[in-house]
């Protein structure tokens, strides 16, 4: 039979169709360890309740929310509660209350296609750009790495024949060690009263808040990828935005033979405030101190590189019309 010679090693035709099966099985596992196969899972349920009396209205409901990404920890959930009621007190007086409550929990690492998920990190892409003859484990079950990028395997350097570096970083490695997650919890809340001053003149008032926490967390493990170079990296960032609204308004409506006429004044004052902490640390004394949060320790240098900031940031406004 016939042979061919690649470099220093001869090739014969049942060589390379055995070399075809090897790289396209390591490639079908490595997209098998990253990749949900066929449609994600997913759940979304509400529940909700309305009534009331000649009086009185109200409507309740809940809501949860659960969907799973392409990627195997990529995760997103979303709780929810909202209330709406309303009381006539007299024929010239109502009042009432909205509010709502949700919390968003994403999980996941980085994906997408541009930005940082576009970069060798970018775990969403890394199973179709990956070099098929790698795979993510060395024969004893360890990571496959070099450095802080996937392991070589047979992708030599042609003149000298050491490892060729592949580019990317080992994404199953990324997937199973690094973590990001980001919370968001948002109370929205208003009460009301409307007042019927005489016929066609009324007045109105409401006060609302609404406040938005975000807290995100990532951790980016030192044994390849970003967190390599740094000894492992950890990051907690926290947001706060407290905002509260009043409004008043003075209508009037009327009929004049078949004329009408309406004029409405009003009065609004708002006041916002957004309050941002974050703090990092790089080269942990040990992987408990980032993997449970930035933990630091009275006389321990439990991770030397700390570096912390924040900004506080109001702002109000004051509308009449």
């Amino acid at each position: 039979g016939s042979s061919v010679g690649l470099g220093k090693r001869l090739y014969k035709p049942d060589d390379f169709f055995a070399l075809y099966n090897q790289v396209n099985y390591e490639h079908y596992i490595l997209q098998n360890y990253l990749l949900v196969p066929g449609f994600s899972n997913g759940t979304s349920n509400n529940l909700s309740f309305s009534g009331g009396t000649d009086n009185t209205s109200y409507y309740l409901s809940v809501g949860y929310t659960k969907q799973e990404g392409m990627l195997k920890t990529n995760t997103f959930t979303r709780a929810s509660a909202r209330l709406n009621l309303d009381q006539k007190i007299f024929e010239w007086l109502h009042v009432g209350t909205n509010t709502s409550y949700a919390n968003n929990l994403n999980s996941g690492p980085q994906s997408g296609s541009t930005g940082a998920a576009f970069a060798t990190a970018g775990v969403g892409r890394l199973p179709i750009v990956l070099p098929p003859n790698t795979a993510a484990f060395n024969p004893d079950g360890s990571y496959s790495t070099l450095g802080a990028g996937l392991g070589a395997w047979a992708n030599l350097a042609p003149d000298t024949g050491t490892p060729l570096a592949v580019g990317y970083y080992n994404p199953v490695l990324i997937l199973d060690k690094n973590t990001f997650t980001s919370e968001a919890d948002q109370v929205q809340g208003s009460v009301y009263a409307n007042f019927r001053i005489v016929k066609g003149l009324h007045f109105r008032t409401m006060y609302g808040i609404d406040r938005l926490t975000i807290e995100d967390i990532s951790f980016s493990t030192p044994l390849g990828g970003d967190g390599f170079s740094t000894g492992g990296s950890a990051t907690n960032t926290y947001a706060t935005r407290n905002r509260w609204n009043w409004q008043n308004t003075l209508s009037y409506s009327k009929d004049f033979n078949g004329h009408g006429i309406d004029v409405v004044a009003g009065l609004e004052y708002q006041k916002t405030t957004i309050e941002l902490l974050n703090a990092n640390g790089t080269n942990f004394a040990d992987r408990f101190f980032m993997e449970n949060g930035l933990i630091s320790v009275a006389g321990v240098a439990t991770y030397p590189n700390q570096f912390s900031g924040g900004r506080y940031i109001p702002t109000s406004f004051q509308s009449t019309f």
